[in-house]
């Protein structure tokens, strides 16, 4: 098992152990080969079937995104991901790493905005950045972005007119014309899981309703669902969706409900290709908080939902959903 994660002082560090939780070796400083440069703290990192892994994030000196790999237990060098003819400033990238290794990363480049991306087959270096964004300007805080076992890439944004877009991109190719998975309606914070086969599902926040709902879009055979599904059906106001996908695109989501007092982590779930979500389950209980959370998702379907609780001074806690019952 491996870890990778910043220290406080923004230098990203990665450990190793075995199941026993014993630690191998000791913290890499793998974001420079000098000390001249700091990295940013907001890194990416994905790891592929055999523990290979990629990280990036953005050089705050030059404000390029960088990235290092992780290969037979050595480090590369660092790279510049962004290359020189990126913009004055670089930030939010993401990383999404295939079961074959192949990489795919997105971010967004300033002074536009829009987001761009590169990818990176597995042993071999990253391609000239393309540029993904191509209906127009876009939020670049807001992006996220699958690859499925082979790296084919799917990629969500907001986009400039606050619409939640999306494209695809088989590995080695190019983007296609991005389309509307909100169908004309102001969402926020998408968030999109790719299965092995392909299949995709995106969640986002709808912006424009006081409930704040999480809704849902699915992607088959390259065609995205016709109209958004209600994820959270108004339990409260949702904010922070999460989503993880099983091997053929059966879906677990987060969020967290805002209600007064009374601010849980919720979760539903999707058999690909039905037409609606289940009932929210309350899985933090109360009196628990759940400010930041990530969910995971293996092929068999068994999920793992963890959060930040802070009525206990911010332990980290998870729940577990396997067979379909948390």
């Amino acid at each position: 098992m491996k870890f990778i994660w910043t220290t406080f002082f923004s230098f990203l560090t990665v450990m190793q152990c075995h199941a026993t939780i014993t630690w191998l070796t000791p913290p890499n400083d793998i974001s420079m080969p000098t000390p001249a440069a700091l990295p940013s703290s907001d890194f990416q990192a994905g790891l592929d079937a055999s523990g290979n892994g990629v990280v990036v994030w953005v050089d705050i000196i030059q404000n390029h995104v960088q990235s290092n790999t992780f290969i037979s237990g050595v480090w590369s060098t660092p790279f510049d991901v962004s290359g020189p003819g990126a913009g004055t400033l670089t930030d939010f990238p993401v990383v999404a790493v295939a079961a074959n290794g192949n990489a795919v990363a997105i971010w967004v480049d300033t002074p536009s905005p829009n987001i761009h991306g590169a990818m990176k087959p597995f042993g071999a270096a990253w391609t000239v950045p393309v540029l993904v964004s191509t209906s127009g300007l876009s939020n670049g805080t807001e992006a996220s972005v699958g690859v499925d076992a082979n790296g084919n890439a799917v990629a969500v944004w907001v986009d400039g007119d606050g619409e939640i877009f999306a494209a695809t991109m088989p590995f080695g190719g190019a983007w296609t014309v991005p389309v509307s998975v909100s169908v004309g309606v102001v969402g926020a914070e998408p968030q999109v899981a790719v299965a092995a086969n392909g299949n995709a599902v995106a969640v986002w926040r709808d912006a424009t309703l006081a409930t704040g709902d999480i809704f849902s879009s699915s992607l088959a055979s390259g065609v995205w669902s016709l109209a958004p599904l209600n994820v959270s059906s108004s339990i409260g106001t949702g904010i922070s969706p999460r989503i993880g996908v099983d091997a053929v695109g059966n879906a677990v989501a987060t969020w967290h409900d805002l209600t007064p007092l009374a601010e849980h982590l919720y979760a539903a779930t999707l058999p690909f290709g039905a037409g609606a979500w289940a009932a929210p389950v309350d899985v933090s209980g109360a009196p628990a908080t759940a400010p930041v959370s990530k969910i995971a998702v293996n092929a068999s379907g068994i999920a793992v939902a963890v959060w930040v609780n802070n009525n206990t001074g911010f332990p980290t806690t998870s729940r577990m959903l396997t067979p379909g019952v948390w």
